[in-house]
């Protein structure tokens, strides 16, 4: 059995090395990709950039192009959309709109600022996104520098401000005495006041009280004067009444013989007149009189009236001047407050200093740990790297191989010959992996040499894991060229099948960002898990032990697609015979 397999492999490197075009196809063109994919990733440095700069600050571009020498070249463009078709048409890498850049000047409103805005090709997004980490480094040194700048210039103008209040302080003190000496004056002001209403009480008292008398005495004089007008005139009536009868009386004497009696009667007449002339110069003096007791108690009580204002008066500035004196103790006590507060402030803001800056613009110094330190791109790329070119050089390999053995003269003749037939599965098997696995071997070479991967220590824990994954791989494509008769149906369908493995193997898009269903598939895609495998191999130093889950699950992998292809193999022998 041994003894067979050895011939059967014998006997397939034969083959392939004697046709030029198997081995070109087979063994050549998959080296020749391992070493070009190995010279294109010795370097990750980004180069070769052009930059276009969109700025009114012919200073600001000239700085920018110097500090950005070392990996691209700035062109200058007039506009944004200029800049915008160059980048559509690959002529520039990404485009930086530079706007308002102030000089920096004394004062606060003249500190240095800008606006950058960034216009990059989201179609080639990892390059673009390199390109913006490197401009962000220049920014952001370029950023740190007008901060610190700027926050050294705000504390020197709060420097600055903290000296003048210093020097100022003086006249709140100022003007706490003045308001202690305006105080100490409405005090004493108000203690007159005081003294001048209680001297003025008692007088002010007896002027009442006079007023009140006089009112009285002056409602009794104003009652007689009302009865005495009552009493005159019912004696006017009975001297009118007595005038009439005398009259009566002259008329009837006049005729008669003169007598006596008609002089007398004629006296009374005039007697009467001359009382009742008396009676009306008496009316007359006493309406007088009361008019001008009725013009004292007017002047009395206009008298009265002011002494009422000025009472008011001093209890009005009586009054006001208290709450003067209490708005001035409340302001007093408010001005020592204020005062005590400002002395702390001060303190405070006498212990800012312009070396402070530093520590103002960046209070939170961040620090990011790597978990892999000094592990360039190309050496956490190569296990992706690693199981892609596996998945590709295995399907096609053993595709191509297989259906070049199917479609060969002596294929019948074997299958006819006494010999049990999956030796020559076994065979072509065995063969496919031993061809790969050398293949792989100059990408070890390669990464060994020119990527800076150390191989050597872990040669036979990723060459374990190398082979399994070219053994299913293999296998894979083994079986795709059982299935299908047609060679072109055979790699379509082989291809097809690679670029789904890719697709699903958490290259383009991580499969966290990916559906369940998705998710869930990717997660068992032997792509995913083997990049894991040689990833703890490679990177974090890992033991088979420690990957011994996933070595199980691809082992299961195997042994599935090891019988599947196996009742391909028999089912496409029975056709053929």
């Amino acid at each position: 059995m041994m003894a067979s397999l050895r011939n059967e492999f014998i006997k397939n490197l034969k083959i392939m090395f004697r046709n030029w075009t198997s081995l070109s196809l087979l063994v050549i063109a998959p080296l020749v990709f391992i070493l070009i994919v190995g010279y294109a990733f010795s370097s990750d440095a980004v180069t070769g950039i052009n930059i276009g700069l969109i700025s009114e600050d012919g200073r600001a571009i000239g700085s920018f192009a110097e500090n950005v020498s070392s990996f691209a070249s700035v062109r200058d463009y007039e506009s944004v959309d200029s800049c915008i078709s160059a980048m559509e048409l690959h002529e520039t890498h990404i485009c930086i709109e530079i706007n308002a850049i102030n000089v920096s000047e004394k004062g606060l409103k003249h500190l240095p600022s800008a606006n950058v805005v960034y216009y990059y090709d989201n179609t080639r997004k990892q390059l673009s996104l390199a390109i913006i980490s490197n401009l962000q480094k220049f920014f952001g040194l370029r950023a740190e520098e007008i901060s610190i700048e700027s926050a050294r210039s705000i504390i020197e103008e709060i420097q600055g401000l903290v000296g003048f209040i210093t020097e100022h302080k003086s006249d709140i003190d100022q003007i706490k005495n003045e308001s202690a000496v305006i105080r100490q004056d409405l005090v004493e002001r108000k203690a007159k006041l005081e003294e001048v209403r209680e001297d003025f009480l008692p007088a002010y008292a007896e002027i009442k009280a006079a007023q009140a008398e006089l009112h009285s005495s002056y409602a009794l004089i104003e009652n007689s004067t009302k009865s005495l007008d009552r009493s005159v005139l019912e004696m006017k009536k009975e001297i009118g009444k007595l005038r009439g009868n005398l009259t009566a009386q002259e008329e009837l004497l006049e005729s008669l013989p003169e007598t006596s009696m008609l002089n007398s009667t004629r006296a009374l007449i005039l007697a009467l007149d001359s009382f009742e002339a008396r009676l009306d110069n008496l009316t007359s003096a006493y309406h007088s009189a009361n008019r001008d007791v009725n013009d004292s108690v007017a002047a009395v009580d206009s008298a009265v009236e002011v002494a009422d204002q000025i009472k008011l008066m001093l209890d009005e500035e009586i009054r006001m001047t208290g709450i003067y004196i209490q708005k001035i103790d409340v302001s007093i006590a408010r001005i020592d407050e204020v005062s005590a507060e400002l002395d702390q402030r001060l303190v405070l803001l006498g212990e800012l200093h312009p070396e402070l800056a530093e520590k103002l613009v960046k209070p939170i110094v961040s620090s990011y740990v790597l978990l892999l330190k000094g592990a360039t791109n190309i050496q956490i790329s190569f296990p992706q790297l690693l199981v892609i070119i596996i998945m590709f050089i295995s399907l096609l390999f053993a595709n191509i191989a297989t259906i070049n053995e199917i479609n060969d003269r002596a294929y019948f003749r074997n299958l006819i010959a006494p010999v049990d037939s999956i030796i020559y599965f076994a065979g072509l098997f065995i063969t496919s992996v031993v061809i790969v696995f050398l293949q792989i071997l100059v990408l070890f070479l390669v990464a060994e040499t020119r990527l800076g991967i150390d191989i050597k220590s872990i040669f036979w824990q990723i060459s374990a894991i190398s082979v399994m994954l070219i053994s299913f791989f293999i296998l894979v494509g083994m079986l795709f060229a059982y299935l299908f008769r047609s060679v072109q149906s055979s790699i379509l369908m082989t291809t097809f099948v690679a670029l789904l493995f890719f697709l699903f193997g958490n290259t383009i898009a991580p499969m966290e960002s990916m559906p369940a269903l998705a998710r869930l598939a990717s997660s068992y895609n032997p792509l995913v898990f083997g990049e894991y495998m040689i990833k703890q191999v490679q990177l974090f130093g890992s033991s088979l032990d420690a990957i011994l889950p996933q070595l199980a699950l691809l082992a299961i992998f195997i042994g599935v697609m090891l019988l599947l292809a196996i009742m391909m193999f028999k089912a496409s022998a029975m056709r053929r015979s």
